[in-house]
């Protein structure tokens, strides 16, 4: 990176560091009444990818606002999602529903949700408040946000099940009927103190309007372990089936690719306001594909029960076409 590109990324990492540190802190959650409270987030970054005989220009932004209504109201509860992220390069901004949905407890063991709700696989979070990084992992395969339903179920204190029946599990338009069977299940299991695990399976049925080809699917297993209150590492596995199924046109291909991707991370909190997270992913579909590979560590500091920031440095190794780059991100989310 020449001289110039630098002193322009020092100029926005500053400039943004100025803004927020003007900032007031209110309070973690406001609540309305007793059935109703708020929570919500504000997250901006600031950055630059550096990639090999290509310009580096550094970027700052404002990345998304959320706004979460939360009802409870005895055995029923309900929460809805307002979102608004940058949506295109000039970042004009989209205002949308996120999520929302209705729960009924039918005991403390047993309960059913109906609505539009996060899906269960994956070990990386879907909001950045519950990130560890600025980034996700190399070609992450998560499904999003479904639309139908969900059975929460605890056997006992070691074991729980998930189980859900949506439209679309990643939203193809050939699996958006409910003629053709879209579902999750997942299996938590915390066996011992300090390790939780769980084991999913995603799948969805995908069709042409005259037969069904075939079933796109993802097995997902992770596992967290807590080595010490400040101090725990993660591992992730997923086999993919029948990935990239649609091609360019939008049609069915004769068949998918079989796949897979992978994670490992660990977070140490130095101090109680700082922390450290490494991680190494990997992403491969398809017998003749490379192995797609990143890793990524960033520090982070936690200035109030509210407000935190991170760094992240990011060296995609292979990215798919033998090629590297480096990202670095500076981010700052503050909750409320």
């Amino acid at each position: 990176m020449g001289s110039n590109k630098k002193r322009e990324l020092s100029l926005y990492l500053v400039a943004l560091v100025l803004i927020l540190s003007s900032w007031s802190i209110s309070n973690a959650q406001i609540k309305l009444t007793d059935n109703l409270s708020l929570s919500g987030f504000l997250d901006m970054s600031a950055g630059t990818s550096i990639v090999e005989d290509e310009d580096t220009e550094a970027n700052a932004s404002f990345d998304q606002f959320e706004l979460d209504f939360h009802f409870a109201n005895d055995k029923v509860s309900a929460r809805i999602d307002v979102d608004s992220t940058s949506t295109t390069s000039d970042a004009s901004r989209l205002i949308g529903l996120e999520q929302a949905h209705v729960s009924y407890a039918f005991s403390d063991k047993l309960s059913i949700t109906a609505g539009r709700f996060l899906s269960c696989i994956g070990f990386e979070a879907a909001e950045p408040t519950d990130m560890y990084q600025y980034s996700w992992s190399q070609g992450i395969p998560y499904p999003g946000y479904q639309d139908g339903v969900a059975i929460n179920f605890t056997l006992n204190d070691q074991v729980d099940i998930y189980a859900s029946m949506v439209e679309s599990v990643w939203g193809h338009p050939m699996s958006s009927s409910l003629n053709l069977p879209s579902f999750e299940a997942q299996v938590a299991l915390t066996p011992i103190d300090k390790l939780t695990a769980k084991i999913g399976f995603a799948g969805d049925v995908l069709s042409n309007g005259a037969k069904t080809e075939y079933l796109q699917s993802e097995v997902n297993a992770w596992a967290q372990f807590n080595v010490a209150d400040n101090f725990f590492v993660a591992a992730e596995f997923d086999l993919l089936g029948n990935w990239n199924a649609i091609d360019e046109k939008g049609n069915l291909r004769p068949e998918g690719d079989s796949g897979m991707h992978f994670l490992g991370m660990a977070n140490y909190g130095l101090t109680d306001k700082v922390a450290i997270t490494a991680r190494f992913s990997g992403y491969k579909v398809g017998d003749d594909a490379d192995l797609q590979t990143e890793v990524t560590l960033s520090p982070s500091y936690t200035f109030t029960d509210n407000w935190g920031g991170l760094v992240e440095l990011r060296q995609t190794l292979n990215d798919g076409g033998g090629n590297s780059r480096t990202d670095i991100a500076i981010e700052t989310i503050y909750t409320f």
